[in-house]
């Protein structure tokens, strides 16, 4: 059996230095790592807002919707709530990023 590094020799022990929190590299580092990431917010935040028409469909709660709309409305409102929403349901379906 062969090794890859047989009769390798090291003058000294073989450390790896600590890096420093202060050192200029970390701190360029740690400034370029902060400037990225507050750029790509930019564009995050702008998708975000796009989403905040569905927030009332997001948090549907379509049981507690079904109960109320059955105890409160007549017939003629229901037929003209449900065509209302399928309105709706098609225009978020055509304007959803």
């Amino acid at each position: 059996m062969q090794f890859v590094m047989e009769e390798m020799f090291f003058s000294g022990t073989p450390l790896l230095e600590a890096v420093g929190l202060r050192e200029p590299f970390v701190k360029d580092l740690r400034q370029t790592v902060t400037e990225a990431m507050t750029r790509a917010l930019i564009p995050m935040k702008a998708y975000a807002e796009q989403y905040e028409t569905f927030l009332p469909i997001i948090n549907f709660y379509i049981v507690q919707y079904i109960r109320s709309f059955y105890t409160h409305f007549t017939a003629f409102k229901q037929s003209y709530l449900l065509h209302r929403e399928i309105i709706y349901t098609v225009f978020h379906k055509k304007t959803s990023p």
